[in-house]
């Protein structure tokens, strides 16, 4: 993709690493009965961004590395471009209309509140990404996402006290097995390199 080359061994984590989302996914579905099933424009958009997700690091890591651009200006850029395609998707949507019918009691300082401690937090998880883009590589920087997703599925067990399956048991090693694979695949490539 854009030029980057993989080693066998990051495909074979890269396909852990779905299965483990996966399969964390579908467990849900196997362990709870009666769930409604997932529509086709769901998967789509599912898929979507998931496609948009792969890619989004790849090419942030050639904007940091080949283009020098600098993390600050790479996440200002990207959030600009991003705020425009979202505003443009509300008004048309219509979505914006939904603002109007708030209740007029509503505390909108504890809103404004709200939605700027999400801004903080997002603002310091996309530098920490970048940061680690531009250090260790866009492979690195997806199995880190990847298993964030994992972590909370861990913290939704401890927190709700939902029910458990050997599917997600067998998901989490699939993660867990492929981060260890990737660490190992890396230290493999720095031992190339030194020796080169």
């Amino acid at each position: 993709l854009l030029g980057k080359r993989y080693s066998w061994v990051q495909y074979i984590c890269a396909l852990l690493l779905c299965f483990g989302v996966v399969g964390c996914t579908y467990a849900d579905k196997w362990v709870a009965s009666g769930q409604a099933s997932s529509s086709a424009t769901g998967v789509c958009l599912l898929l979507v961004a998931v496609c948009c997700d792969a890619i989004s690091p790849v090419v942030q890591e050639r904007m940091l590395g080949k283009y020098a651009v600098g993390a600050a200006e790479l996440m200002v850029r990207t959030n600009l471009i991003a705020l425009i395609g979202i505003l443009a998707a509300w008004a048309i949507s219509r979505e914006s209309d939904a603002y109007a019918t708030l209740p007029p009691d509503l505390d909108h300082s504890w809103l404004l509140l709200t939605l700027s401690v999400y801004g903080a937090s997002s603002y310091v998880g996309v530098s920490f990404m970048l940061a680690l883009i531009e250090v260790w590589g866009s492979a690195v920087s997806v199995a880190v996402g990847t298993l964030r997703k994992v972590v909370t599925i861990v913290l939704s067990f401890l927190w709700w006290s939902k029910p458990f399956s050997a599917t997600f048991a067998l998901s989490g090693l699939a993660v867990v097995a492929a981060l260890v694979l990737n660490s190992y695949a890396q230290k493999i490539d720095a031992a190339l390199c030194a020796k080169g």
